[in-house]
């Protein structure tokens, strides 16, 4: 139970002592400020993370990838509904060595 500061005749329904300006907000009230007050956070949070989870699908491979880095390439080359994933797999003297296969555009992990 929350404190009023008032004393409730249970008989009658009524309440006596300080005056309802002066009440602090019942359990239910508090719980909606809460979740509203959570909801708009979970939207601003949202909007603000979710261009970052995004993939970006290139035209073209780039010059140089580093180690363990994949892209992905839209160029032609894979059938329809797919994409070629390149990915930066072996460390050698030379530079890093290229993986390439055609992966479904669904399945690529964001």
């Amino acid at each position: 139970m929350y404190r009023t500061g008032l004393t409730i005749n249970r008989r009658q329904g009524i309440a006596t002592g300080d005056p309802p300006s002066l009440l602090t907000r019942p359990p239910l009230m508090r719980w909606l400020l809460r979740w509203r007050l959570g909801r708009s956070l979970r939207w601003s949070t949202a909007a603000a993370v979710l261009p970052l989870l995004a993939v970006t699908i290139l035209t073209r491979e780039p010059d140089e990838l580093r180690l363990g880095q994949r892209v992905y390439v839209d160029d032609g080359t894979c059938p329809a509904g797919q994409v070629k994933e390149v990915a930066g797999a072996n460390l050698t003297a030379a530079g890093v060595v290229r993986s390439r296969q055609c992966v479904a555009r669904n399945s690529i992990k964001r």
